[in-house]
């Protein structure tokens, strides 16, 4: 019985591990195509993004039923008390399975690592992204601002707009 849960939870690793590779490739692309301002593709890669990012989360949520039952029928002391991680449930298993259980946990810390800092990178590129986008729809708009210049009578004048449309009006 154990064994079956053990090679269930190894698929469900396996799948966590394709779908963060397949984050991460997405990213890539989605990183690129923010460099060459491809709108379609950014839309492209996000809805690929939101697909991944759902089958991930109910990956995640299998996986933790999944470590509960073997918590169960290996670790019962341990159940209730806290989370039991990948290596916990490998140090009670032997054989082929232990060591795809510990081979497959290192591959997805290793993806995981990788998508964050993509993410990161991501994230980043987009605020700047946006930055250029505030100042260009600042510019195109009626921005006003004080001009600090004062009438013959030695009062201030009243803000000036700066609009770009003003200007080719």
């Amino acid at each position: 019985m154990i064994e079956q849960y053990i090679k269930q939870l190894i698929n469900a690793i396996t799948n966590d591990l394709r779908s963060y590779r397949e984050l991460g490739n997405v990213l890539e692309s989605r990183l690129a195509a923010i460099r060459t301002r491809n709108a379609s593709m950014i839309e492209e890669m996000t809805a690929g993004q939101e697909k991944l990012m759902r089958s991930i989360a109910f990956n995640a949520q299998r996986r933790i039923q999944l470590v509960g039952k073997i918590t169960e029928l290996l670790l019962p002391e341990r159940v209730g008390k806290g989370q039991v991680s990948l290596s916990d449930i490998a140090d009670k298993i032997e054989g082929v399975d232990k060591s795809k259980l510990l081979a497959l946990k290192s591959m997805l810390f290793k993806e995981v690592e990788k998508v964050n800092r993509l993410n990161r990178i991501n994230n980043v590129a987009i605020k700047k992204m946006l930055g250029h986008l505030d100042y260009i729809f600042k510019a195109i708009s009626n921005v006003e601002h004080e001009t600090g210049i004062y009438d013959k009578e030695g009062r201030q004048l009243g803000p000036r707009s700066s609009s770009l449309i003003d200007a080719i009006a």
